[in-house]
């Protein structure tokens, strides 16, 4: 290896002191470590939460009517309405005709 000069081993030492000590305090900091450890942690715990109630919504909006349905359903209604229109008519006419007979002793 070629003879190097004082600037680039200034360079060097420079650069290692800086690991070093980049390094040591990484090491001498684990409070910091721990703490963010327990935000973390705490962050999971709210995820969860999160995610077990954001599923009971799906489930529940699962079970939630569509458009369809109530499109059967209202079909459906409106059968039972002309049914009841019809019966309602029936009974008017025995109504009626026993109004009538009671009247007029036919």
């Amino acid at each position: 290896m070629p003879p190097t000069s004082p600037f680039e081993l200034a360079i060097m030492a420079f650069i290692i002191i800086g690991i070093v000590v980049a390094f040591r305090h990484g090491r001498a900091n684990p409070e910091n470590t721990g703490k963010i450890s327990k935000d973390l942690m705490t962050i999971k715990g709210e995820v969860r939460e999160l995610e077990t109630r954001f599923e009971a919504i799906e489930r529940s909006v699962g079970q939630m009517a569509t458009k369809a349905d109530l499109a059967r359903i209202e079909t459906k209604l409106d059968g039972h309405r002309e049914l009841s229109d019809r019966t309602a008519q029936g009974v008017r006419r025995l109504e009626d005709f026993f109004l009538e007979k009671g009247v007029n002793g036919k």
